[in-house]
């Protein structure tokens, strides 16, 4: 695995699980909020599975995908069948009425965003729904574990999800810590085709 990012969290899938399991649900009902029960959900970057296992114990028919291998099988062994997938290889349409992108894409250079939103896009049915939990800042960085971080503003972020056709419903700023042990501050993004 040459990416940097997917072989740490691929080489630390297992302390992920432990450290992210439990996380604060509140986004992720939120976002199951706004579903038609019963729905098609595709969790985009489901690192160890807690977000799948809990939509598919709502009744959702949810599709998790990972690029980290190490990830998929933590996902797999609390009894999600996820699935390795990059972002760029997403190319179905009109298959899911929710996208649920966790702190996922986050990960993504910047000059790929668009690409990856057209996709998402594409993707969702109509009225489909999206959420993408991100980091606020600007520019990129890697962090202390050789990880590739893109900060947003809401503003950018906001446009950025505009200009791939979807309308924002809702933006929420809070702040935690992540893996290397600095609380920043991050936004939840709520959106609808």
């Amino acid at each position: 695995m040459t990416d940097p990012t997917l072989a740490f969290y691929d080489q630390q899938a297992a302390r992920y699980a432990e450290d992210f399991d439990g996380v604060d649900p509140a986004p992720l009902q939120r976002f199951m909020a706004d579903l038609a029960p019963g729905g098609r959900v595709l969790d985009l970057g489901c690192g160890a599975g807690w977000a799948s296992a809990m939509l598919a114990a709502a009744g959702f028919r949810v599709r998790a995908v990972d690029g980290a291998p190490g990830l998929v099988a933590q996902a797999q062994a609390r009894g999600v069948a996820a699935e390795l997938m990059l972002f760029e290889d997403l190319d179905e349409t009109a298959a899911y009425d929710g996208v649920f992108a966790s702190f996922s894409l986050l990960h993504a250079p910047k000059a790929e965003m668009p690409d990856h939103l057209a996709r998402i896009r594409a993707a969702l049915r109509p009225e489909g729904r999206l959420y993408l939990g991100m980091k606020l800042g600007a520019g990129e960085k890697r962090d202390r574990f050789n990880r590739l971080y893109a900060y947003w503003s809401e503003e950018e972020l906001r446009a950025a999800v505009r200009t791939a056709g979807f309308t924002v419903a809702e933006t929420v700023e809070d702040a935690a810590p992540g893996m290397a042990g600095e609380v920043e501050p991050l936004i939840h993004l709520y959106a609808h085709v």
